[in-house]
């Protein structure tokens, strides 16, 4: 077992430096920040009376995925002027995932997914209902 020897760490606190602080904001606030997503889920058709209902799933799909990974985020969720939803995230996986679970959470649903190109990594997904 070592001994504790006081002396040698006298000379740590005697070594103090001031060393310049850089702030940033994380890549997911970065993002938000710039108006950039990576997902972007427009739902069509929505019946009268489930506008309460996808919400609340959005909503609390959103904060899940943020429970388990910050990353994950649910940037915004509006209803468009032609009656449309559109639904934007962090990250593409994610909308993947939120797209799924708005088609088994609903029925008459029919989606379709295209991803950009690279350098981009965004997913487009469309849900229609029919």
């Amino acid at each position: 077992m070592e001994e504790f020897n006081k002396a040698e760490t006298a000379s740590i606190s005697s070594d103090k430096k001031d060393v310049p602080v850089k702030f940033a904001l994380c890549p997911a606030c970065e993002m938000i920040k710039n108006h950039q997503y990576e997902g972007r889920i427009t739902v069509k058709n929505l019946p009268a009376g489930s506008e309460g209902s996808l919400g609340e799933l959005v909503e609390g799909f959103g904060r899940r995925a943020h429970d388990q990974d910050p990353m994950h985020r649910l940037i915004e969720s509006k209803k468009l002027e032609n009656g449309n939803w559109e639904i934007t995230t962090t990250e593409n996986e994610m909308a993947n995932k939120l797209a799924h679970k708005i088609k088994t959470s609903f029925s008459h649903v029919k989606s379709r997914t295209h991803f950009a190109g690279d350098p981009s990594d965004v997913a487009e997904i469309t849900i229609e209902f029919s």
